[in-house]
């Protein structure tokens, strides 16, 4: 047993030895302010950007809504409930729906289903006119977009169940439960007021 202390405070030692005497590797545990970054390089070939157009989606909270895109549509949802399809090229709106729940998740699409989850864990799924098709329910919060297959969508829920549903009737097809990581980060809160920018780029020669 003896020796195998020795071995270990040996072992630390040299570690703490090649680590150098002017930084301990440990500082950073004990609130020490970390290095500074690398510095930026300069970006040789930059890409010259314009807004084509934007569209106001509606009320933000506490959720970051990533926009769909669909062939030649965008599809776009809010907190507040609000789902809304708009041409690609042009920004008009080719619908818009006011859901009866708040929304947390969102949005899945793929020209023929928009899907979208809110903070009770339920899934919503719309048709290509904004009628809603089919309900389901997951264990937990939806805050990932649903990923639609070509028969199926797949939702991930808050405790790291992931949900296969039928894109039909939303029937369930099977769960998949995984172990929760010991620490999950959630992302940056919404804006009070979210819109959508269709911006145009070109590289420059």
């Amino acid at each position: 047993m003896r020796g195998a202390i020795v071995s270990t405070s040996a072992a630390v030692a040299a570690a703490l030895a090649l680590a150098g005497c002017a930084s301990n590797p440990f500082d950073w545990l004990l609130g020490s302010k970390p290095p500074p970054p690398a510095p930026l390089q300069p970006i040789s070939t930059p890409i010259a950007v314009r807004v084509v157009w934007q569209a106001s989606v509606g009320r933000g909270a506490d959720a970051v809504f990533t926009p769909a895109v669909a062939g030649d549509r965008v599809v776009a949802a809010a907190a507040d409930g609000t789902v809304t399809e708009l041409e690609a090229g042009t920004g008009k709106e080719v619908w818009r729906v006011r859901l009866p729940t708040r929304l947390s998740g969102g949005v899945g699409a793929d020209g023929r289903l928009v899907v979208v989850g809110s903070p009770e864990g339920e899934v919503i799924a719309l048709d290509e006119g904004g009628r809603t098709l089919w309900r389901a329910r997951v264990s937990s919060e939806v805050l990932a977009p649903p990923v639609l297959t070509e028969d199926l969508v797949i939702v991930r829920s808050a405790d790291s169940r992931i949900f296969a549903f039928d894109a039909r009737d939303g029937r369930r097809r099977w769960l998949y439960q995984r172990a929760a990581p010991p620490l999950a980060v959630r992302s940056p809160a919404g804006a009070e007021e979210l819109e959508i920018l269709a911006v145009h780029y070109a590289a420059i020669e």
